[in-house]
């Protein structure tokens, strides 16, 4: 049966841990030494909610949380907005990532893999859910740095996925396209701080209207907004 795992209570084994707030229910197989072990149909969910998972990999590094590299895949996971903010958040060692206001009652199906120490992680992920599906492939930098912000930056792709669901904005629904983007928040910052390049829109229905043919760039801060866009779609 599932045994419940502060992470608080690993601070013996890995004092770094000691004020990780991550409580969670768990059971599978585990095998090795702290510093070098294998996790095998290891299922993980959270206490409160909106995030649950199988993994499987191996975990290095440990006590010494700077050390830690993970290989690792996750499968059968499900996950809400908000529990994926609470989920990262519960690592960061400072500030919070909120992300609550986002994709309200939206549950997502997620399979994929992360590699490289925590505080520079790869990772790739597909997304499933009734407002549509999209996949992404990114980098997690500066998790354990308290004196950065978290920084994600990569490239994502959208498959008809209802963006008014997520930002709760009616003006834009359906899009198809593919981005590489870099972003910063929390911590030293008030407001994210986003770069987008390479925007490709294949399927936009925007205000009533279905667009397509649009390619963007553009940056945004606390200090201003630039962009720029091309469109062959002759609505525009």
């Amino acid at each position: 049966s599932p045994s419940s795992l502060d992470f608080r209570t690993l601070h013996y084994f890995a004092p770094q841990l000691s004020n990780n707030r991550l409580k969670t229910r768990v059971s599978g197989k585990m095998s090795g030494y702290v510093s070098d072990f294998k996790v095998e149909d290891i299922n993980i969910a959270v206490k409160e909610g909106g995030f649950s998972s199988r993994l499987d990999g191996r975990i290095t590094g440990l006590p010494e949380v700077e050390d830690l590299r993970i290989d690792a895949r996750l499968s059968k996971t499900l996950v809400t907005a908000e529990g994926m903010g609470e989920f990262i958040s519960a690592w960061m060692r400072e500030g919070e990532l909120d992300l609550s206001e986002y994709a309200r009652g939206v549950m997502f199906s997620l399979n994929g893999y992360a590699k490289g120490p925590l505080n520079h992680l790869r990772t790739h992920v597909s997304l499933n859910s009734m407002v549509g599906s999209a996949s992404a492939n990114l980098n997690v930098d500066q998790i354990l740095n308290i004196e950065k912000p978290l920084n994600i930056s990569g490239s994502v792709s959208t498959n008809n996925l209802d963006i008014s669901s997520i930002i709760k904005n009616n003006l834009l629904r359906h899009t198809t396209a593919k981005a590489g983007f870099d972003a910063k928040f929390g911590r030293t910052l008030t407001v994210p701080d986003i770069t987008l390049d390479s925007l490709v829109i294949d399927r936009l229905a925007l205000n009533g209207y279905e667009y397509s043919g649009i390619k963007a760039d553009g940056f945004y801060n606390s200090e201003a907004f630039e962009g720029m866009v091309i469109s062959s779609d002759p609505n525009m």
